[in-house]
């Protein structure tokens, strides 16, 4: 489950023709392009209309993908429909409305990636509305994107026991954030699979 090509920033250096020390450098950024490549045994999926890839395990089931309605926006849902647990992604517009029977969304205005780590567990806890010992954060990278990673255990209002690895991805791409996630008990294939996405 590897890249065969990461995403790499390289400056580029131009001078004017017949440089010299007096003339000034000129940066570009160049993007090299990512191509996803999955170990022998593993499958591709691209999400239509999105710039997700990954590479997934075919017994976890065929990709599905579904759109929870809400008042306004998009909230997509990809998952597995095999038997087993299996990790799943979610994505939204940043203009989603839920309607009004939802359960409270996460916070990513308050959500600060470059903070310490104390002071970024403290945003989770309260975007999740638990204390701070429920939670276990650490920054981590999603695609090459900035993102948080979440081991949550505490039992919620509606949803009652809570025992999940969350990965929230504030800018995946234009006008949207993401969430992928799993059950704790299946943290190593989370991490495993979100490796292995292309953004």
């Amino acid at each position: 489950m590897k890249k065969i090509a990461l995403v790499i920033a390289t400056s580029l250096l131009l001078t004017a023709c017949g440089g010299g020390a007096d003339k000034p450098e000129k940066r570009e950024e160049v993007q090299i392009p990512v191509n996803l490549a999955c170990d022998e045994g593993m499958s591709e999926y691209r999400v239509a209309g999105t710039p997700i890839q990954f590479c997934y395990d075919p017994a976890w089931g065929t990709v599905t993908t579904h759109e929870n309605p809400g008042q306004a926006g998009q909230s997509i849902f990809v998952e597995f429909d095999g038997t087993g647990k299996s990790p799943a992604i979610h994505y939204q517009s940043l203009d989603y409305v839920a309607p009004e029977s939802a359960t409270e969304q996460f916070c990513y205005e308050c959500l600060v990636i470059n903070a310490p780590n104390d002071v970024l567990t403290g945003q989770v806890a309260g975007a999740l509305g638990v204390g701070e010992d429920k939670v276990n954060v650490r920054k981590a990278d999603v695609g090459g994107k900035k993102a948080v990673r979440v081991h949550a255990n505490y039992v919620h209002s509606m949803l009652g026991a809570t025992d999940t690895v969350t990965y929230y991805v504030p800018e995946p791409f234009d006008g949207y954030t993401m969430e992928v996630y799993g059950d704790n008990e299946i943290a190593t294939e989370v991490d495993d699979f979100v490796y292995d996405i292309v953004l």
